[in-house]
This record gives C-alpha cells, structure tokens and sequence, in this order.
C-alpha cells in the first residue's frame, strides 16, 4: 500500500528521527529554543532499534537511497547513550546525517564514520555577538570543539561531507569570510545562506500580521524579511515535504513533516505502533493545514532558496 499512497512510488529519501528531543541552544527564532513547543526527551534505545527495523521492514527506508537525519529540533550530541546510537544505526547499514550546534564533543570512533554521510554544523555567526544574539553558547568553545570533532573523524579516516552551514543575518555577514578562512584551514565546507525563521508560530504570526510590535521591530533588525515576504508572496501549488520525508518523533509518533511542531494540531498523523501505516499515509498526505501552508508560501517547492553568495 506504500507505492500506492506515496509520490513518488519509492521509498522517502530522507527518514527523520529525533533522538534528543532537547537542545541547549537558547536560538529565539526556533521553536524550541523559543520554547513554543514541549520540551521532548531523549530517545530510548529499543525504541529506536524498533523504529530502525520498521521503516525497513515497511519499505519506508531503502539503504540504498535513502538516509537516516538523526535530528528534528533536538541538539543529537546530547543524548547519553549516543554511541550505542550509532550502533544500532551500524546493525542495519543505515547512512545517515548529523546536524549539531557543535557544542558537544560526542566520543568518535570508527564505528561513528562506518555509516555517516554528512555532518553539518550550524552556526549563527563568527563572533561572540553573533553567539550572544543567537545560540548563547561561547564562540572560542564552539570554534574549540568544531575543530576536535572534524580531526577525529579525519583521524578515523572520514572522507566524506562535512560542512557549516552558515545563517546569514543582517548582524553577521561581514563576519561570512572569516568563517570561510576557518572552515577553509580544517579542510571543510561551508554553505552560507539566509537564516530561516526555524519558529513555525513566529513564522504564522508574521504572515499574519499579527506578531508583536516588539517581536518584529527585533525580527527587522536581525532578518533580512524583504526576502522573506517576497518569498511569502508566491502561493506553493506544490510541496517537496511529503513525498520526500518521513518524520518520526522520539515516541515513535509519526508527524506531518519536519516543519509543522508537535504542539500543532495537524502535528500528529499517527504512532508506528499502535496505528497502522495505510492509515499513518494517508493522514500525512491530506492533513488540513498543507493547504494553508502552500497558501501562505511556506511549502517547500523547488523555488525554494536560502542560499546565500557574498
């Protein structure tokens, strides 16, 4: 029943399980650093290895073309038990992706890198100021542990991609070349683009017009929302999400997609298992708010572009 209600009739390229439904970053623009959502848990072991085995099973995940993003809204490196993480993600030939804010250092080993695919950091900036406005977190720290993370890798022979993916705001793009010199001396990538406001509610209230003079007076200080608002202004007839992403909770809940929180009403589209999966589909390709989303110019289609060239 899978090829019938998916589009395109394969296996979702990308399969999102949240592991660490918390994060240390006090981000204003994110839903959870913003608090606007329920802080979630970490994920228990069996659980995953249950989920892993599932979306196999169900053809939901091909290891040969698809790959695990080991994040939704939580920072992964916090979890405890990371590393039997990573072995259970081994158990199953899973590749898979990391996005960390880089202010852990996970224990590294071969067994890390025998699957992983991508790791990404997110930084807001390379200053202080940028990491006071934003994450909260030190700037030396951050450049500190970023650098002991990738010769890990490299010392267990990781070849593969490892980028910061750079969040111009209005406050940091002069500080965009400085990152580049830095990601340029430990042989890594780095992908500037505009900072997206990653606060589903803040996103609907500005839409909406109904934020807050404070909020916005902030938002238009910090964002470059002419971007945004001409971005807005084109209606989405089309949505990549749906087709292209299975996302799954740290309670095995399945959610509409990777962008709508969990304290949304159309959120929830069912749990792995207790509901069954035709059920599950056909919930995630046909709740309410995609409509108003498309409406709104949120969707993801393929006008959609951050990138950022400086």
């Amino acid at each position: 029943m899978l090829k019938e209600i998916n589009s395109p009739d394969k296996a979702f390229p990308r399969v999102y399980v949240e592991i660490s439904g918390i994060c240390n970053a006090k981000c204003p623009y994110c839903v959870t650093g913003a608090k606007n959502q329920p802080e979630g848990k970490f994920i228990d072991l069996h659980l995953f290895r249950q989920i892993l085995k599932y979306v196999t099973d169900k053809g939901i995940f091909d290891k040969n073309t698809g790959t695990l993003w080991l994040y939704k809204w939580g920072e992964p490196f916090l979890h405890p038990k990371f590393p039997d993480i990573i072995d259970i993600i081994n158990d199953f030939q899973m590749n898979y992706m990391i996005s960390t804010n880089g202010s852990i250092v996970p224990e590294i080993n071969h067994s890390t890198v025998k699957y992983l695919k991508t790791l990404y950091f997110s930084m807001p900036g390379f200053s202080q100021n940028s990491y006071d406005k934003i994450h909260g977190f030190s700037f030396e720290k951050i450049k500190e542990n970023i650098t002991t993370i990738v010769n890990k890798l490299k010392d267990h022979s990781y070849d593969k991609e490892i980028t910061i993916l750079y969040h111009v705001y209005r406050f940091n793009m002069e500080e965009t070349a400085l990152c580049k010199e830095f990601a340029s001396s430990l042989g890594i990538n780095i992908f500037p683009y505009y900072a997206g406001i990653m606060d589903f509610w803040q996103q609907i209230a500005l839409i909406e017009g109904t934020m807050e003079k404070e909020k916005l007076d902030r938002l238009s200080q910090d964002y470059f929302l002419d971007y945004y608002y001409a971005f807005f202004s084109m209606k989405k007839k089309n949505c990549r999400l749906p087709g292209e992403t299975f996302s799954i909770d740290e309670y095995g809940n399945v959610g509409t997609c990777c962008q709508i929180p969990a304290n949304h009403p159309d959120y929830l589209c069912g749990n792995l298992f207790k509901d069954d999966l035709e059920d599950i589909l056909k919930k995630k390709f046909s709740q309410p708010f995609c409509k108003t989303c498309k409406d709104y110019g949120m969707a993801f289609d393929n006008s959609w572009d951050h990138s950022f060239n400086k």
